[in-house]
């Protein structure tokens, strides 16, 4: 039986599964369908795993460029490096000569 919810009506009473729409329900007409769709599983499949490895080099390419940049700023900090090591220490950097901190 179906009631409605907000007057608690019967509207509509239920059969037993012995009628035709309960039976194609049970064997809808695209079921000959789910053997296409076993079929081409294995297809799907490697279509999966192409998309993945393709992303996955993307990724890796963007992560080398990221490192590439992060060396490139490393060599351009370095040099300030003993300045602020020099600074840190109380010596005077002077361009004639280097003198060496064992700070």
């Amino acid at each position: 039986m179906v009631r409605d919810s907000s007057s608690k009506q019967v509207v509509m009473w239920l059969q037993e599964g012995d009628s035709e729409v309960s039976k194609a329900l049970a064997n809808p007409p695209w079921a000959g369908g789910a053997n296409a769709l076993a079929a081409a599983n294995p297809l799907l499949a490697t279509a999966n795993l192409g998309v993945s490895i393709a992303g996955f080099a993307l990724v890796l390419q963007q992560l080398n460029r990221i490192s590439d940049q992060i060396r490139a700023l490393e060599a351009r900090i370095s040099p300030l490096d003993l300045v602020v090591r020099l600074f840190n220490c109380g010596i005077t950097y002077s361009l004639e000569k280097s003198l060496a901190c064992d700070c």
